[in-house]
């Protein structure tokens, strides 16, 4: 799994790419920590083949700290393996979902 961070006037966009499987855990949660406090946040999930239990623990860990910070997390992009895994677990349920980056930068920006 590969990560691209990037700047959209403010708000930060974390796109992942490949597999986050427990290989790619430790890089997805390093970025995740460094993320802005209380910030503007797009996961792009675009180009995201597969999620491991793992790498839903980390979605949740993002979820809940960006809650506590007073910040917007936004999850946009998920291919239909990632999407029916996010609704088999009901991350879809608490996560605010997006189709494409498009939708995802609009719904942080109001």
């Amino acid at each position: 799994m590969t990560l691209q961070l990037e700047q959209i006037d403010s708000i930060t966009v974390l796109s992942l790419h490949g597999k986050l499987n427990i290989d790619g855990c430790p890089e997805f949660e390093k970025a995740i920590t460094a993320l802005p406090a209380g910030g503007r946040i797009l996961f792009d999930l675009s180009k995201l083949d597969y999620v491991a239990s793992a790498g839903l623990r980390l979605f949740l860990v993002a979820a809940k700290s960006s809650a506590q910070k007073k910040g917007k997390l936004v999850v946009c992009g998920l291919t239909q393996h990632v999407a029916e895994v996010f609704k088999l677990t009901g991350f879809n349920t608490f996560l605010t979902i997006e189709s494409d980056r498009s939708a995802g930068l609009k719904k942080l920006q109001s």
